[in-house]
Order: C-alpha cells, then sequence, then structure tokens
C-alpha cells in the first residue's frame, strides 16, 4: 500500500493550514496513493511518522507533506537523521530540476548551511514569502516521497516537479 502523509501545524499556524490541492491529489489518485493525514502538534504525530517510514520504506511509497516546520527544526531533523541512520538515501528534487544526494546524517547538516543560497530562488521566496510567519527564522524543505529504499525530496508548490518525482517512480 503506498500512503501519503500531509503534515501541518493547525494550531500554531492556523492561516498557514495547507490542504491537499486537488493537482497533487488527481496525481496521487492515478500512481495508486493512498493519502494520509497527520497532525504535527504532538511528540506522538512524530513516532507515527517515523513508524510510517519504516514500515513503508521497504515496498511502499510514503510522501511527506512538511507544510511550515519553522518552529520544528530538531523534530524535522530526527526524520531525516532516522531516514539517514536506516540506511536510505535522501534525495532532494531541487527548483531547477537537479537532484542532489544525502548519503549520510553529516550531508543533511551540511545542506542546512546552504539554506539562504536556497532562498535565494525565485521558487524558494515565493514559498516562504507565502508560508512563513518570520522570514528570519531558517527554514526546513517541505515534501518528500520514499520508493523502495530510496527516498526523494520536492519543494512544495513545484507542479512539474510533483509529476517528474511520481513519473519517475512509476
Amino acid at each position: 500500500m503506498t500512503l501519503i502523509g500531509y503534515l501541518y501545524y493547525p494550531q500554531t499556524y492556523p492561516q498557514t493550514l495547507e490542504q491537499p490541492d486537488p493537482q497533487d491529489s488527481a496525481c496521487l489518485q492515478q500512481a495508486g496513493a493512498t493519502e494520509v493525514f497527520l497532525d504535527w502538534g504532538s511528540r506522538q504525530s512524530l513516532q507515527q511518522v517515523l513508524l510510517l517510514i519504516e514500515q513503508q520504506s521497504a515496498d511502499g511509497l510514503v510522501v511527506l507533506q512538511l507544510a511550515d516546520l519553522g518552529d520544528s527544526v530538531a523534530a524535522c531533523h530526527q526524520i531525516f537523521l532516522h531516514i539517514l541512520q536506516s540506511g536510505c538515501k535522501l534525495y532532494q528534487v531541487k527548483a531547477d530540476g537537479g537532484i542532489r544526494l544525502f548519503r549520510d546524517p553529516q550531508d543533511w547538516l551540511t545542506a542546512l548551511s546552504d539554506l539562504p543560497h536556497i532562498l535565494r530562488s525565485r521558487l524558494m521566496q515565493q514559498h516562504y514569502a507565502r508560508n512563513r510567519l518570520d522570514k528570519n527564522r531558517p527554514p526546513v524543505p517541505p515534501p518528500m516521497a520514499t520508493n523502495g529504499r530510496e527516498i526523494a525530496m520536492c519543494w512544495n508548490g513545484d507542479r512539474p516537479l510533483w509529476s517528474k518525482l511520481f513519473l519517475s517512480i512509476f
């Protein structure tokens, strides 16, 4: 079974609550995906996410929609570090269409230093201008998807990349 999980902040950031986009949902349905909505507001939700990744990364597709995680850098670290420590590879599908590979936890930590450069892209400026309350806090990349033991991330709101990602998986 394929699981798609959307994580959001209904209490902390009610004005940035992100519901599935109809275009995304149609694409996911064509891919045979099952959407799962998770509330990011509790420790239990984090454990649910880690369990989803562990259960599905071996033989399914998991897309976690990480929406506006400015106050949850530590929790996001836990997710990405868990992925890398479990032997998965982490792929970032970037706004320019390029792909970046993270091989271990240190690769991910090093990538955080590149965020000012990432924010200079037009797509990222639009995304964070729309979704962040305090643009001075370091942002965290939004969505990621898994296929087998490989994990790819693509930036939120970029429809061509979503399509490219799903086409590459299926």
